[in-house]
């Protein structure tokens, strides 16, 4: 494994201030197609761009669930089965005046239950000692509602609004330090991954979007910045141990960090001692105290099971379609890109004669995350594309080696990012328009009723 890709020093030259405000004003060239102001053009050159149209992306997104009549509790998906599954928490139980209830519902809601109640929630969740391994995402609601359970499905909501960007600004920021277009981090930031995660309160979005401020904390030479980048990554593994995965080759990268000499293996072998113990140490120490809390370390969910053979989990939907719980998505959306994404991988390996760690990360959550996933999660539509988040952030980090192949390799990776991004129409189009069919139901024009039902049919989940 070849050491970490080290930022270059920016050669780009500043451009020429203005001499006058004039200056600011469109302006039409003389082949006549039309120019931005300067400082907008340089603005959507920046990371911050990138992060801004997340952002508005996601808000447009909850803001039309909420004109669409959704409670801010519809993100949880409570069942009414594990409400009156549990007993002796006064915070949770069945609200007569809400309506919005499922009978099973989806894992949103035991982050809901584990902010509301932390210690009492336990008898109100499906497997304990899994659900509780992720708690960094509901206490930080707890603790943003300030203890208040009605402001706590808000809390749920804005965390997530606001690590789907701010994971977008970090992606971003790497690719600018390495001359590539921010741009790029716009395949994470809308990654159908972190909106199931924003729309269903679940904790993806805040795990994959800290580690992805940990990769930009490890970019760094001085040693600090690496130790802060190892604590991020411990808060990721008490938000979602699966996305610890991402910190294994920064960790290992450590052996490698000073070149030249035999013996650098063991003098850098206590920095990645330290760093390894900083990343991973929280999660082991959590899980230990849940195995003393709650007497067992068993049990996980169904839709992150593993199968014992490759491509087994998916052989079984493909072979089995009435098991499908919604349109399959898995193959096209999921399957497809990851596998394109791997060949330019292994293509880049070949071209250079020697490997490099970005692609062994995507080697790693391809055969982890896709090739042995449970079919549990490829019969549901909105569990694998959750599941491999973290290999659309490793294909993002192994862009600086793969762009370098040339133009082809780079066509071929954002194929993969527009397939990646292709049910994104499916999940958002039913919920932004809606209100709009809600508001065509009031006119009485032939035309507009079938436009109206026409939305009505959309399919999609969300």
């Amino acid at each position: 494994m070849e050491g970490a890709d080290t930022p270059r020093e920016s050669k780009r030259q500043n451009a020429q201030e203005p001499d006058s405000a004039a200056t600011e004003e469109v302006t039409e060239s003389p082949a006549g197609s039309l120019q931005l102001p300067p400082g907008l053009s340089r603005f959507l050159t920046r990371p911050a761009a990138v992060a801004l149209v997340v952002w508005l992306v996601y808000a447009v997104f909850i803001g039309a669930l909420f004109a669409g009549k959704h409670d801010a509790r519809d993100f949880v998906d409570e069942g009414s089965f594990f409400v009156q599954k549990g007993s002796g928490s006064q915070l949770i139980r069945m609200d007569p005046t809400y309506h919005g209830y499922d009978y099973i519902g989806y894992d949103g809601q035991f982050f809901y239950y584990m902010a509301l109640d932390p210690v009492g929630a336990r008898p109100y969740i499906d497997t304990p000692s899994y659900r509780y391994t992720r708690i960094l995402y509901p206490m930080l609601a707890r603790g943003l509602a300030l203890g208040q359970p009605g402001l706590v499905p808000y809390s749920l909501i804005f965390i997530n609004w606001l690590a789907a960007g701010f994971g977008t600004f970090m992606l971003a920021t790497w690719l600018d330090r390495r001359q590539l277009s921010p741009w790029y981090g716009l395949i994470y930031g809308l990654y159908p991954g972190i909106l199931i995660s924003v729309r269903y309160d679940l904790s993806e979005a805040l795990a994959f979007s800290l580690a992805a401020a940990a990769v930009l904390l490890f970019d760094h030479q001085q040693l600090r910045w690496r130790l802060a980048g190892a604590l991020v990554f411990g808060a990721v593994g008490l938000t979602r141990e699966s996305a610890l995965a991402i910190a294994i080759p920064f960790v290992l990268l450590e052996l490698n960090r000073r070149a030249g000499r035999v013996n650098r293996y063991l003098r850098n072998l206590s920095s990645a001692t330290v760093l390894g113990s900083l990343s991973f140490g929280p999660y082991v120490a959590w899980k230990i105290f849940l195995a003393l809390w709650l007497h067992t370390l068993s049990g996980t969910a169904d839709q992150e099971g593993f199968v014992p053979l490759p491509f087994l989990g998916l052989a079984r939907v493909v072979l089995k379609p009435d098991n499908r719980l919604g349109p399959n998505e898995s193959l096209r959306a999921v399957v497809v890109p990851a596998t394109v994404v791997l060949c330019l991988v292994l293509y880049a390996f070949w071209k250079r004669q020697r490997p490099f760690a970005m692609g062994w990360l995507v080697i790693l959550e391809y055969v982890v995350f896709v090739a042995f996933l449970s079919n549990f999660a490829y019969i549901d539509e909105i569990a694998s594309p959750r599941v491999t988040t973290g290999l659309v952030i490793a294909a993002i980090l192994s862009l600086p080696e793969l762009v370098a192949l040339g133009v082809g390799v780079r066509t071929w990776f954002l194929v993969a990012g527009a397939l990646w991004l292709s049910s994104l129409p499916i999940y958002v189009a039913p919920a932004v328009l809606q209100p709009f069919y809600r508001l065509l139901q009031h006119f009485h024009v032939p035309g507009l009723h079938r436009a109206g039902a026409a939305i009505a049919r959309l399919p999609g989940r969300l």
